[in-house]
């Protein structure tokens, strides 16, 4: 599915490739494989989400609105900020992960809880984005 590259061994030895994204490399990030490090997992997670943080911004400051998730309802906090602390979801993940293993309802309620309040403010903070941006109409 993925092309790809053929190039001779000449070139192949004067291409310095180690930090480039290939094809395999992506396969690689994309794909969880048995006994991956914790660390490493989540690390590939937050990425992800630094990555469509940086999509969504650029898409909504093509609309003018630099901002989206700054949209303050009755929120107090800085969503994206939490969004992407090493203190929220690197922590949240494996507590969730340990509540389960451990049988500990209780606290994967919680854990569960947190994290779906998170994606609550995170979503209706693009849905304002969405509804500025539209001029006010809804896109429900």
């Amino acid at each position: 599915m993925i092309p790809e590259k053929r190039v001779s061994e000449r070139v192949k030895s004067m291409l310095n490739d180690k930090d480039a994204i290939t094809s395999e490399r992506l396969i690689q990030m994309a794909t969880f494989k048995v006994g991956l490090e914790r660390e490493n997992m989540i690390k590939f997670i937050m990425r992800g989400i630094k990555a469509s943080i940086f999509v969504c911004k650029l898409m909504f400051a093509k609309m003018d609105l630099h901002s989206p998730f700054s949209i303050k309802e009755e929120s107090t906090f800085n969503i994206e900020e939490i969004m992407i602390s090493n203190d929220f979801i690197p922590t949240l993940l494996p507590a969730i992960s340990d509540s389960l293993r451990e049988n500990n309802l209780s606290q994967l309620k919680d854990c569960i809880k947190a994290f779906d309040f998170l994606m609550d403010k995170v979503l209706n903070a693009i849905n304002k984005t969405i509804e500025i941006a539209s001029g006010g109409r809804n896109q429900a």
